[in-house]
C-alpha cells in the first residue's frame, strides 16, 4: 500500500486478533540525515493480551554502523540477547552465533579469478569450503560446482561436484563416496529423470512428467510403480492412482494392478474427504467446517464422527468429542501452546497442566495425579536438567551444537546413580560412547555418514558395506561371519543369505509388497493383499490357507481357515450396552477356544475383560487412578489385587483381598525405584525385604532377599565392558555362584554353575551346534544340521556319533516327530494357524490345547497319568492372572505381578488359598519362593538356557525364564506365540516373522540367555534399562512441543484433526520444519514381510538424521528444547547398532513386532 503523498510503502503498525489479542510493530529511522515518513527498521515485535498487557516481545538491535539496516542482534522479552550476527567491510555476514557461542557459524570469503569460494566453520570447528564458478559470459551466471570438507582430527577429506546442462540447470551430483546421481531436465529445469547410483550394478531411474501450470507432478514412474496425479483448477490434488507395472505371473499376475485415492476441496480450499485405495466408498472419510473455516467433524470409514465443538480465536480446538460422547478440552497461550488438557472434564477426569518460560520453553509438566518434571535450560536455551517431584535429577552437559556430552542421574540426596559420557566428531556424529566405568563403543562412519564400522566395549569389531542407493549390502561380525543382501530397484529384499550361505528369496511387487518367500526353513510362502495393502490370503509352507478380513477403516473382522470352520476368529466393534464407551473400539471376539468381550471407560480403558474358555465364564476387571495406570485388578474367583501408586504413577504398595469387602493384605510395601528406573527394593507381605543394587551403567549388581536374622537370596552379579554376565557370587551359599564367558559375537560360549560345566559352539548363522556338560566325566551332544539345506536340528548325537534323537518337520518348519534312541517317539500336531494343538506319544495322545485370538494357550487338557483340564486366564499385558479347574471351574493359582515381574503366587490347591512370594535372579527368572513364616517352599538352580532344577520344595511353580511356563507332559515349555524345548535351547516352531526374526528362525536370543529375554516368543528383549525414564510408570522425560500431535497422543485425543490456523512466515517455517523432523524421528513399523536389519539398517539412519534434525531446529527456534530428546536418541541409537552389531553382523536377527 502507499500513504498520502508519499508513495513510500506503508508498514502495519498493529494487527488485532480475536479476543483482543494485538501485535505490535514499532519501527524506527535509520538516523536522524535520513529520517524519511517512513520508518526504515523494525524494532520490536509486542503481543499484548485485551487490556494491553506484554505477553511476548521481540527486539533487534542494529549495531553495525556501515549498515544500519542490517539486524546484528535479537533479543527477548526479557532484554536478553538471543543471537548474534557479524558482517565484513561488504556487508557480507560473517558469524552468527546464540548465547554463549551455542552454534556458533562462521563464513570466508575467498575468490580467484572467475572462481569463488565460502568456507563454513560450525561449533565444533568443522570446515567445508563451497566451490563456485562464474561465467564470463553473464556476471550473475554463479553456479554451486562442488565442495570440500577439510580434513580434521576425526573426519577424512571429503569432496563432491556437480555438473550442468546447457540450461544451466543441475545435470549430476557426485556425493563424497564418489556415488553419481544424474538428471534430465525440461526447459524450465524440471526434473524429467533422476538416475540413482549411475553406472553401478544397483542404478536406478525414475521418470516425471509435470503439471505445467502447477509445477506439480502428474506422472511419477518408478522401476515397477506407476503414480499418477490430477490436480483441480486450484492446484490441489484431487486424485493419485499407483499402477504396479511389474511382470510377475506366480503366485498371480502382478502387472496392472491399481490403487486410487481420491480428494474432494471445498471452493475455499478445505479438504472436504478421501476416498481410497478400495473400491467404492467403503473407506471414504469426511471433514466438515464452521462458518469460520475451522474444522467441526470428521468422520472415519464406518461412520465415526469425531466433534470439534468450540475453538479458540486462532482456530485450535479447545473442546473435542469423541464417536462416544466422550469431551476433552484444552487452552492454550497466545503463542497456541498447550496450557492444559482435560480428558472427560468431571469428577472422573485427568488434567494436565504445563508452563513454559519466557521464551517458551516448557518448564514443567504436571501429571493429573500431581506428579511433575521439570525442565532447566542454560543461557543458550539448552535443556540442562530434568528434575522430577522426587527431587531426582538429570544433568546434561551439552556441545556447542546442543548435543549432549555427559549425562548425570542422581537421586533427591544428591548421590550419583548414572552416568554416560558422548564424544562426536566434527560433524556431530556420535563416535564414542564411554560408561561410568570407561566402557567403549566406538561408531565409525563412510564420507556420507553411513555407519560402517562398531567396535564394542570388549574391543571386538563388525562392520557393514552399503550399496550406491546406501542399502545394506554386507554385514560382516567379530567372527568374520557375513550376511548379504541382495535388492530389487524399489528396495525391497530379494535375497538373503546368512552367515552359511543358506538362501531366501522374494518375489516384491510394483507395491513393495512380499507376495512369495521361498525359505530353506518355512518352505515357499505367497501372499495376497488388498488394495489398501493389507493382507487377505496367506497360503504357508505347509500349503495351509488362511484368509483375513477387514472393514473400511481397516480394522480386522476376521480370520478363516477353509475346511476348518471351527478355526474362525470374528471381530466385533462399537457395542454400547451397559455404557460401554465402545465405540470405535474393539469390543467382542469369538473363536474356537470361546468369546472376548471388553468394556471401556470414557477415557477409553478397557475396565471388564469377560472370557469363555471352553463354555467357562472368567471375568477380569480394571480400575485406574487419573494418571492412566491400574489401581485394581479384579481377578475371576472374586480375589482383588489392589496397586497403591504415587503422584507419578510409580507402585508404592501391592495388596490383595479375597473379596471386595475383605480384609485386605498386603503382599509388598515400601517399593522404591532408582531415579528415573527401575524397582530398587520393597518388602514382601511375610516381612522379607529385597533390595537392588544397579552400578552406574544401570546394570544390576546385586539382588538381596533378607529380614533380620534370615537372608534367603543374596547375589551379586560381575559383568563385562557390554555388561554380560560374567559371574554370579551366592552370597548367601545356596550353591549358586557361576561363571560365564562369551565369543566375539557376545554369543554364550559357556556356564559354570550348580547345574555343571557346560558349553556351547555355534555355526556361522547362531545356530548352537554344540553342547558340552561336564558332571563328573566328560559328556558331549553334538546338534548335527542338514548340510546346506536348512537351519534345523534333524539329529542329536553323542560323543561316538551315536544318534540319541532324530527329528522330522514339516516343509513350514514346525516339528512333527522326536524320535528318541531307545525312548517314545513324539508327534505333534498343528491347526491351520500354526498353533500346536496334540502331542502325541507312541501312538496315543498326551495332550491337547487351545488358543485366544492373541495366540496365547488359554486351555490345556493333559491324559496322563489322569485326565485334567486347566484353563489360563492373562491380564491385558499377556501375564497369567490365573489358573482354573476346566471343568469345575475351581480356581488352581493365582499370580500377582509387579509390573512384568512376578511378585506372588496364591496356591488353592491344597484347598486353603497359602500365599508364596516370588524372589527372582537378574532376568526376573524365579529361583526360590517363601510362605508367610519366610521358610522356602519352592527352590530351583536354572540354567543359562532355562532348564530348571528344582529341588527341596513342597510347592510347584512352572513359570521359568520370562514368558515360558514349563509343562512336563511335553517337555517343552510353553513361550505365548511359540513352544521352546530347553533341552535343545531352540524354538520347536518357525518363528511367525521369519527372516525379521533372524537368520535361524529357532534359535534363543541370539544364544545370549544371560542378557536377553522372549516374553512373547518371538522378539528378545533386554532386561536392563538403557536410557532414563525406561519405567514404564514414568511420564515421558521430553519437553515436547506441545502444539503439535506428540501431546494430543500423550493424553489420548485423536490426533486427525486438522487445525486451520493463520500464521506469519516464521510460524509455517518453523512448522514445517518441526514436521520435517517429527517425520524423521517418528517411530517407524517394520513390515511383516521386511528383513530385521534392513530394518535396523533404515532406522538408524533416520536416527542420525533425526539428531541432526533436532539440533538444527533446537538452533534456530528453540535451543535446548529438544537435549532430553536427543541424548535419548543417542542411547536409542546406540542400542539400535548394538542390536544390529549383535545381530546383523553376526548373522542372528530378530524382530520386535508380531
Amino acid at each position: 500500500m502507499t500513504s498520502g503523498a508519499n508513495p513510500a510503502p506503508a508498514v502495519i503498525t498493529q494487527l488485532g486478533l480475536p479476543g483482543g489479542y494485538k501485535i505490535q510493530y514499532a519501527y524506527g529511522a535509520v538516523s536522524p540525515q535520513e529520517n524519511y515518513d517512513q520508518p526504515e527498521r523494525l524494532l520490536t515485535v509486542e503481543y499484548k493480551n485485551a487490556a494491553g498487557a506484554l505477553l511476548d516481545k521481540t527486539s533487534y538491535e542494529y549495531g553495525d554502523a556501515r549498515f544500519p539496516t542490517y539486524v546484528t542482534a535479537v533479543k527477548d522479552k526479557d532484554d536478553v540477547v538471543r543471537w548474534t550476527a557479524s558482517y565484513d567491510a561488504e556487508g557480507r555476514a560473517i558469524s552468527s552465533s546464540g548465547p554463549g557461542g551455542v552454534d556458533a557459524t562462521s563464513v570466508a570469503y575467498g575468490a580467484s579469478g572467475a572462481n569463488y569460494t565460502r568456507t563454513v566453520t560450525n561449533a565444533l570447528g568443522k570446515q567445508e569450503t563451497y566451490n563456485f564458478a562464474r561465467s564470463y559470459t553473464w556476471m550473475y551466471d554463479t553456479k554451486l560446482v562442488g565442495t570440500t570438507g577439510v580434513a580434521s582430527t576425526n573426519c577424512p577429506a571429503s569432496a563432491t561436484s556437480l555438473t550442468y546442462d546447457a540450461n544451466r540447470f543441475i545435470a549430476s551430483t557426485t556425493d563424497e563416496e564418489g556415488r553419481l546421481t544424474t538428471y534430465v531436465r525440461d526447459t524450465a529445469g524440471r526434473m524429467t529423470q533422476v538416475t540413482e547410483g549411475s553406472g553401478t550394478a544397483a542404478a536406478r531411474t525414475t521418470n516425471y512428467t509435470w503439471n505445467t501450470t502447477f509445477n506439480l507432478p502428474s506422472k511419477v514412474i518408478e522401476p515397477k510403480l506407476t503414480t499418477d496425479y490430477v490436480y483441480n483448477t486450484a492446484g490441489a490434488l484431487t486424485s493419485l492412482t499407483q499402477t504396479d507395472t511389474s511382470s510377475y505371473t506366480v503366485p498371480y499376475a502382478t502387472n496392472g494392478r491399481t490403487r486410487t485415492w481420491s480428494y474432494e476441496w471445498s471452493a475455499t480450499g478445505q479438504l472436504l474427504s478421501i476416498d481410497g485405495p478400495l473400491s467404492g466408498t467403503v473407506d471414504k472419510q469426511s471433514f466438515t467446517y464452521n462458518t469460520n473455516g475451522f474444522l467441526q467433524t470428521a468422520t472415519d470409514a464406518v461412520g465415526k464422527v469425531t466433534t470439534v465443538t468450540a475453538w479458540d480465536w486462532r482456530g485450535e480446538p479447545t473442546t473435542i468429542v469423541d464417536p462416544n460422547g466422550v469431551s476433552a478440552t484444552l487452552t492454550y497461550d497466545v503463542q497456541g501452546r498447550v496450557l492444559t488438557a482435560t480428558m472427560n472434564p468431571g469428577a472422573a477426569q485427568s488434567h494436565y497442566q504445563f508452563t513454559y518460560s519466557a521464551m517458551g520453553d516448557l518448564t514443567r509438566m504436571t501429571l493429573p495425579g500431581g506428579g511433575w518434571l521439570d525442565y532447566t535450560y542454560d543461557a543458550g536455551r539448552r535443556l540442562t536438567k530434568v528434575e522430577n517431584d522426587r527431587g531426582e535429577t538429570i544433568t546434561l552437559t551439552p556441545d556447542a551444537l546442543g548435543a549432549p556430552t555427559a549425562m548425570t542421574v542422581k537421586a533427591s540426596g544428591g548421590t550419583i546413580t548414572g552416568q554416560q559420557s558422548f564424544a562426536y566428531d566434527e560433524l556431530g556424529r556420535l563416535i564414542r560412547s564411554v560408561g561410568a566405568g570407561s566402557e567403549t563403543t566406538q561408531f565409525s562412519y563412510d564420507k556420507v555418514s553411513n555407519e560402517v564400522g562398531l567396535v564394542d566395549a570388549r574391543g571386538k569389531a563388525s562392520s557393514t558395506a552399503f550399496d550406491a542407493l546406501d542399502r545394506v549390502i554386507t554385514k560382516t561380525d567379530p567372527e568374520s561371519h557375513s550376511i548379504r543382501y541382495a535388492y530389487e530397484a524399489g528396495d525391497g529384499m530379494v535375497s538373503h543369505k546368512d552367515g552359511r550361505a543358506l538362501e531366501t528369496t522374494m518375489v516384491v511387487d510394483g507395491f513393495g509388497q512380499t507376495i512369495m518367500e521361498t525359505s530353506p526353513d518355512r518352505g515357499v510362502r505367497m501372499y495376497w493383499y488388498d488394495a489398501a495393502g493389507r493382507m487377505t490370503k496367506l497360503i504357508d509352507g505347509d500349503g495351509e490357507e488362511t484368509n483375513f478380513s477387514f472393514d473400511g477403516a481397516g480394522r480386522p473382522t476376521g480370520i478363516t481357515v477353509p475346511g476348518a470352520a471351527w478355526e474362525t476368529v470374528s471381530f466385533g466393534y462399537d457395542a454400547t450396552a451397559g455404557g460401554n464407551k465402545g465405540q470405535g473400539r474393539l469390543t467382542s471376539i469369538t473363536e474356537e477356544s470361546g468369546s472376548t468381550a471388553y468394556v471401556y471407560d470414557a477415557q477409553g480403558r478397557i475396565i471388564q475383560d469377560a472370557k469363555l474358555i471352553q463354555g467357562a465364564a472368567y471375568t477380569v476387571g480394571y480400575a485406574y487412578d487419573v494418571n492412566g495406570k491400574v489401581t485394581q485388578v479384579s481377578l475371576p474367583s472374586g480375589r482383588t489385587v489392589i496397586y497403591a501408586r504415587a503422584s507419578d504413577g510409580l507402585v508404592t504398595g501391592v495388596s490383595t483381598k479375597v473379596s471386595p469387602t475383605a480384609a485386605s493384605q498386603a503382599l509388598a510395601s515400601s517399593v522404591s525405584y532408582q531415579p528415573f528406573g527401575p524397582l530398587k527394593g520393597l518388602t514382601y507381605g511375610n516381612g522379607l525385604q529385597l533390595a537392588r543394587t544397579f552400578d552406574q551403567n544401570g546394570w544390576l549388581s546385586r539382588t538381596r532377599v533378607s529380614a533380620t536374622g534370615v537372608t534367603r537370596l543374596d547375589l551379586s552379579f560381575d559383568r563385562n565392558a557390554n555388561g554380560q554376565l560374567d559371574g554370579i557370587a551366592d552370597n548367601a551359599a545356596t550353591g549358586r555362584s557361576a561363571s560365564f564367558g562369551y565369543y566375539d559375537t557376545g554369543r554364550l560360549q559357556y556356564g559354570v554353575g550348580p547345574w555343571g560345566d557346560h558349553s556351547y559352539a555355534y555355526d556361522g548363522a547362531g545356530n548352537r551346534t554344540d553342547f558340552r556338560t561336564v558332571t563328573g566325566g566328560n559328556v558331549a551332544y553334538q546338534f548335527a544340521l542338514n548340510s546346506g539345506t536348512n537351519n534345523r536340528v534333524t539329529e542329536v548325537q553323542d560323543t561316538n556319533g551315536d544318534v540319541l534323537r532324530q527329528l522330522i518337520y514339516r516343509d513350514g518348519g514346525d516339528l512333527y516327530e522326536d524320535a528318541v534312541t531307545s525312548g517314545p517317539v513324539w508327534q505333534y500336531y498343528y491347526n491351520g494357524r500354526k498353533r500346536l494343538v496334540v502331542v502325541n506319544k507312541d501312538g496315543t495322545d498326551v495332550s491337547n490345547y487351545g488358543y485366544d485370538f492373541r495366540g496365547q494357550r488359554v486351555w490345556r487338557s493333559v491324559f496322563s497319568p489322569t485326565s485334567k483340564t486347566t484353563h489360563y486366564v492373562f491380564d491385558l499385558q499377556g501375564h497369567l492372572l490365573a489358573e482354573h479347574d476346566g471343568n469345575t471351574g475351581a480356581v488352581i493359582k493365582e499370580y500377582v505381578w509387579l509390573d512384568d515381574a512376578p511378585l506372588a503366587v496364591i496356591d488353592h490347591s491344597t484347598g486353603s488359598a497359602q500365599i508364596y512370594y516370588i524372589h527372582a535372579g537378574q532376568l526376573d527368572e524365579p529361583q526360590m519362593m517363601t510362605d508367610a513364616s519366610k521358610a522356602k517352599v519352592w527352590d530351583a538352580f536354572v540354567e543359562p538356557f532355562g532348564k530348571a532344577q528344582v529341588f527341596g520344595s513342597t510347592a510347584s511353580l512352572d513359570l521359568r525364564l520370562p514368558g515360558q511356563w514349563e509343562q512336563l507332559e511335553s517337555g517343552f515349555s510353553q513361550n505365548w506365540n511359540r513352544d521352546y524345548d530347553p533341552s535343545l535351547a531352540r524354538y520347536v516352531q518357525a518363528d511367525p516373522l521369519g527372516l525379521a526374526a533372524g537368520q535361524s528362525l529357532y534359535a534363543y536370543v541370539d544364544g545370549r540367555p544371560t542378557e536377553y529375554v522372549d516374553p512373547d516368543g518371538l522378539q528378545r528383549s533386554l532386561v536392563r534399562p538403557l536410557v532414563p525414564g525406561s519405567n514404564p510408570n514414568m511420564g515421558p522425560l521430553t519437553p515436547y512441543d506441545l502444539t503439535d500431535d506428540d501431546l494430543l497422543k500423550m493424553i489420548g485425543l485423536p490426533t486427525s484433526l486438522e487445525r486451520s490456523v493463520k500464521k506469519d512466515r516464521d510460524k509455517i517455517r518453523k512448522d514445517a520444519e518441526y514436521k520435517d523432523y517429527k517425520r524423521m524421528c517418528a517411530p517407524i513399523m517394520q513390515r511383516p514381510d521386511q528383513d530385521r536389519c534392513s530394518y535396523l539398517g533404515r532406522r538408524i539412519k533416520r536416527s542420525e538424521q533425526c539428531i541432526k534434525m533436532r539440533i538444527s531446529w533446537d538452533s534456530r527456534w528453540g535451543p535446548g528444547r529438544h537435549s532430553i530428546s536427543i541424548i535419548q536418541e543417542f542411547v536409542f541409537q546406540s542400542r539400535l547398532k548394538k542390536e544390529y552389531n549383535d545381530n546383523c553382523t553376526s548373522n542372528i536377527k530378530w524382530c520386535p513386532i508380531r
